[in-house]
């Protein structure tokens, strides 16, 4: 929901805590609200008829005072996932490393609010409203996956629409701009997750050795050309194909599908791997 663009009860938004008071200036009460309406008993309708006049100026109108906008917006992200995110909030931080370094102050009167009300888990929260979303409890493995050859890290280089292509960079310490680029889930689905794109190659011939493009797509849960396998060789096999996620000259970014070889230039590791026994051996 828009943190600022809603209607809803008085008595009931007094009843279930307003907003976190102790949020600094602006951003994360719309996902801190979310959480806490589905959490506690209520529900967040839709309303596709109405209108909503929102027009963003070039520039915020007010002083974050002696933090940048990028670390406020942390602080307050830390807040709500300090409070409603459980033991979920190991992702959060993986993704936003920086967020760590943050006071987010005192919560306990959140906690106690949300003790108060009686709200449900952020375990219900995923069942019922996000089934479909890649946690760690749903994943296989996750984090950096780095090719064995050439020591580099698969990465979108912040690119995020549909048909963007997949490329290869020198691995980044968690801290360095540009890490997240290079985080993956891979699911019990057998996806390999950036943000809401799945890596993906559509392959019409995989007899034809001719250089075989992958890409980001909007990950759309049906397998198909978003469908990896991860062998005890350490290979990513495009499930249509039987082609290998391979790499060729470090000085050229690209990541291409070429039959598989077991050869370095094939070989991928995970940052982190959870399940081995659900991998598809």
């Amino acid at each position: 929901m828009a943190g600022g663009l809603f209607a809803i009860d008085k008595d009931y938004f007094e009843e279930i805590g307003t907003y976190d008071t102790e949020m600094n200036i602006w951003g994360g009460e719309n996902m801190e609200m979310s959480f806490r309406v589905w959490m506690c008993g209520g529900r967040l309708l839709s309303l596709p008829c109405s209108r909503v006049g929102h027009i963003f100026r070039d520039r915020a109108p007010y002083s974050f005072g002696d933090q940048s906008l990028t670390m406020t917006l942390y602080r307050n992200y830390a807040r709500a996932v300090e409070v409603w995110l459980d033991d979920h909030k190991a992702l959060f931080y993986r993704f936003v490393p920086l967020a760590k370094d943050v006071d987010v102050g005192d919560i306990s009167s959140r906690v106690a609010l949300r003790k108060k009300l009686n709200c449900k888990s952020f375990d219900w929260y995923l069942d019922n409203l996000l089934p479909s979303l890649p946690t760690e409890k749903r994943l296989l493995a996750s984090g950096q996956i780095r090719n064995a050859k050439i020591n580099q890290c698969v990465d979108t280089l912040g690119m995020r629409k549909a048909n963007d292509t997949v490329s290869h960079y020198r691995c980044l310490p968690t801290r360095e701009p540009g890490y997240t680029n290079q985080v993956w889930m891979y699911s019990k689905r057998y996806e390999l997750v950036s943000l809401e794109n799945c890596l993906d190659a559509s392959v019409e011939d995989p007899d034809d050795l001719s250089f075989k493009r992958v890409a980001l797509y909007p990950c759309h849960g049906y397998g198909g050309n978003q469908k990896w396998h991860y062998s005890a060789t350490q290979q990513l096999i495009h499930e249509p194909s039987q082609l290998c996620l391979s790499v060729g000259d470090p000085r050229k970014p690209k990541l291409f599908l070429d039959k598989c070889s077991g050869a370095a230039h094939q070989m991928f590791t995970f940052t982190n791997i959870y399940i081995r026994d659900d991998f598809d051996f």
